[in-house]
């Protein structure tokens, strides 16, 4: 960060799901209002693709020329929601996901890498994680410690083209994150 007083931004890059399907999603949140989970609000709704943490204004210039660059020449692909589960597998379950796979199957692990290409040349520290993007949606976080043996689940079959990708930033209120797009970049 510069000499200069800059303002910290708590940022991520996201896939943002349509209408359609943000309401077929938030029926199943109804569905299990009675779990105890903090469900997180329907306008809240998103595939993150990368989380980036807190971000200076010098970074974020350098984010949003980076991006420009290199997401506007990425190929768009289709988004295919498979099933609602209790995450993460591993450790306690203590969040309930809306899992979905990438069509073609490269473009998930091709988004994640230039996303992270995008963010070192930002110099962003953010943990250095090999596994693949797991593409999932958070529909609610357990409010004890874990929601082990909670029957939540279903099969889902519903898709979209993931045609952007957002760059968010996330501002942290009493009554929960409030989500804007800071900038858009369109797949091709």
């Amino acid at each position: 960060m510069s000499q200069y007083n800059s303002m910290l931004h708590r940022l991520f890059f996201a896939i943002n799901i349509p209408d359609d399907i943000r309401l077929e999603l938030v029926k199943y949140q109804k569905q299990w209002r009675r779990y105890p989970a903090r469900w997180t609000k329907p306008e809240n709704l998103h595939f993150t693709a990368l989380f980036l943490g807190n971000v200076d204004d010098e970074q974020l210039i350098i984010l949003r020329q980076k991006a420009g660059g290199m997401l506007n020449s990425f190929r768009s692909f289709t988004v295919k929601l498979t099933e609602i589960a209790l995450g993460p597998p591993q450790g306690l379950a203590n969040m309930v996901w809306a899992m979905a796979v990438a069509d073609p199957e490269p473009a998930a692990a091709d988004l994640s890498a230039a996303l992270s290409q995008i963010a070192r040349a930002a110099k962003i520290d953010f943990p250095n994680d090999t596994r693949p993007l797991q593409l999932h949606l958070t529909l609610g976080r357990a409010k004890g410690p874990h929601l082990k043996g909670v029957p939540i689940a279903a099969t889902l079959k519903a898709a979209f083209a993931a045609g952007r990708v957002d760059l968010m930033e996330s501002t942290l209120h009493e009554d929960g994150p409030r989500y804007r797009v800071v900038a858009s970049y369109k797949l091709f």
